[in-house]
């Protein structure tokens, strides 16, 4: 079914809706809710959907026979009011005599009667999508790459991804006939494939990076106090959103980046320094003028281990080069530059 042609009831049956109220995984939260910004229509019966669902203080395990009971009598109430508000004058839904312990497969059959009656009055028949109507529903795939590794992908339009540690994306199994959408929150290299009839689409937070096929880098680290794009070729346009909205793009030529700051929600155009940027793709960190507290981000990510900082002022910029070199090689570089003792157990490194 076309998710345009649900009804209440077809959302609080539908997994991954249930998932998306629940915040129980990125990927379904990331398509309901890009879903909602591009269908308002349908925000009314999105929200009566999320409302039925923690009516019944449902949490994915089932609930009891009295629970049910109490919940009914709730969703009950609540839409024999919203109905004789909203056409003035008081409708009664049937009431059921017995209650049972039910799962939460037959709260949701209970549900669909309760919804299908409440559609009925207010003269809603279409139950499925038109004979003459096309429907595509994506379907979308978490992939987390753990700080320490790296990893690349091939998407199903020929796209290739480079994907630094400590980095989660969704993706949807397969692209939709008009557009090309996914979420990043790290770090990762993009070789989008060309085609001129579905743009290609990056959200990060509330920015979204839109390419028609060119080759680019996103660093968007939640902890971080910016989000980058550097454009390595063709032309990127960076837009933030603002109250579901994309504001005024910013395009961007090869050799140009842009920096979003989190805290001024200001975006900066400028130049950059191509090996500084990319060369991660390469396996060679790199250093320049780099903070302390930018050096313990990279290498937490880079070799998947955990700083404990016991020594009060470590300051100074820090420049350096390291292609395929252990822990222990970086850190004596770093520490003889920056004056500070360390020493490694397992995946703890304690700097004092």
């Amino acid at each position: 079914m076309n998710f345009k042609d649900y009804n209440i009831a077809d959302f609080v049956s539908d997994e991954s809706f249930q998932n998306y109220c629940l915040k129980k995984d990125s990927a379904s939260t990331f398509f309901w809710e890009r879903w909602i910004i591009e269908n308002p229509e349908k925000k009314d019966e999105v929200d009566e959907a999320a409302l039925l669902l923690k009516s019944l203080k449902f949490n994915g395990d089932g609930i009891s026979g009295l629970e049910l009971k109490q919940s009914k009598d709730k969703v009950r109430t609540r839409l024999e009011n919203q109905f004789s508000s909203r056409n003035g004058k008081i409708v009664q839904l049937p009431k059921r005599k017995k209650i049972f312990n039910f799962s939460i497969a037959a709260s949701v059959s209970i549900l669909i009667l309760i919804s299908a009656s409440f559609l009925a009055y207010k003269n809603w028949d279409r139950i499925g999508p038109q004979k003459n109507e096309t429907s595509f529903r994506v379907k979308y795939i978490e992939k987390v790459i753990p700080m320490g590794k790296k990893s690349i992908i091939t998407l199903g339009d020929g796209t290739k991804i480079k994907i630094n540690g400590g980095t989660k994306l969704i993706v949807p199994e397969r692209f939709g006939p008009d557009k090309r959408e996914l979420f990043l929150e790290g770090e990762a290299f993009f070789q989008v494939a060309r085609d001129e009839k579905r743009p290609f689409t990056i959200y990060t937070g509330n920015i979204a990076t839109k390419v028609l096929g060119t080759s680019f880098n996103i660093k968007a680290y939640p902890q971080d106090e910016r989000i980058q794009v550097a454009v390595a070729s063709g032309k990127v346009s960076v837009a933030k959103e603002t109250g579901h909205q994309q504001e005024n793009p910013i395009y961007l030529k090869p050799n140009q980046k842009v920096d979003y700051n989190k805290e001024y929600n200001s975006l900066k155009v400028g130049d950059f320094d191509v090996e500084e940027v990319f060369s991660w793709r390469d396996n060679i960190i790199r250093f320049k003028d780099a903070s302390f507290d930018q050096v313990v981000d990279d290498l937490e990510r880079w070799y998947g281990v955990e700083f404990q900082v016991k020594k009060n002022e470590i300051n100074g910029g820090y420049s350096g080069e390291y292609k395929n070199k252990s822990l222990e090689n970086v850190l004596e570089g770093v520490s003889f530059a920056l004056k500070f003792k360390y020493k490694i157990e397992e995946k703890i490194v304690i700097i004092y």
